[in-house]
Formats: C-alpha cells, structure tokens, sequence
C-alpha cells in the first residue's frame, strides 16, 4: 500500500477510534475518504474494495456494483473483485445466477474454504442442491474445522 494513501486510511480510522460516531456517520466519512483515495490512484483495487463495501453498507447497490466491477477490471486475477460482487448480490437479493458465477469465478481463482462456501450459498439461493452440495463438501474439505461449513452441509443433507 503507497505511503500516502496508508496515511489517509491510518488517519480516518484514528478519527473513528477517537470519536464516537453514530455507524452511518463513519460509513459516510469513510466513503469520502476512498473515494479521494480512488481519484488520486484510480489503479489500485484496493481502494475500489473499499469503497464498495463501505457502499454496500449504505445500501448503495449500485455504487458498490460499480467498485467490484472495477476491481474485477484493474484486477482480472484477483479473487476478491469476484468474490466481493457475489456477496453483494447475494445479500441484496438480486442477481443471483450471476452471483453464482461469480463465486465460482473467485474458487476458480483461489480455491478456498470461503470461496467455495459463498459459492455453495450462491447456489442454494439459485435452487442448484446438487451444486450447493458439493461446493460445501469442498469448502469443508479445504477447512475442515470450520463450523460454519459443517452446519451447511449437514443441513443440506438433511433436505431432500
């Protein structure tokens, strides 16, 4: 991370330490923060994924959509653009077919017990049980202590 921009982002969360705001209140001071970030160094996905996610906190569907695809453009091999975006859609509750792609798109990337476990969830919004399924059984596979995995897929085995 280049120095100048370390220091703007080590400033804001000082400031939000320090000062005790309501959520929405550092959510906004935050947006405008990495949106300087992003105009300064527009190349940088780093600075699109946070502001994303700072969008998507504030509801901002389309903003944050619009982070995510840039990361996914600044970034094509990065993980985290694709991964970003299906969280996104999913937990808005839109676009899930393209949610799953995107999921599979991130596990493809970087295969991981997170990965595979947002594609399993993609794919059980998408009503794909079978595609769900295995997707939990990888992500529990890659990280077999993980509770969160175990819980999914024994409730998947349960449904019929």
């Amino acid at each position: 991370m280049p120095r100048k921009e370390r220091c703007a982002v080590c400033r804001w969360s000082a400031r939000q330490s320090r000062e005790p705001k309501e959520p929405a209140a550092g959510i906004t001071e935050g947006i405008k923060v990495f949106e300087g970030l992003v105009a300064e160094q527009p190349e940088n996905g780093l600075n699109h994924v946070f502001l994303g996610r700072l969008q998507a906190r504030r509801q901002n569907f389309e903003a944050a959509e619009r982070a995510f695809a840039k990361v996914q453009e600044l970034a094509p091999q990065w993980a985290e653009g694709y991964r970003a975006m299906a969280e996104l859609y999913l937990r808005a509750d839109r676009k899930t077919d393209k949610a799953c792609l995107l999921a599979g798109k991130a596990a493809d990337l970087e295969p991981s017990g997170t990965h595979y476990y947002l594609l399993a969830l993609a794919r059980l919004k998408s009503k794909d049980r079978p595609g769900s399924l295995e997707a939990a059984q990888r992500a529990l596979a890659l990280s077999p202590k993980e509770k969160r995995y175990q819980q999914l897929l024994e409730q998947l085995a349960k449904q019929p």
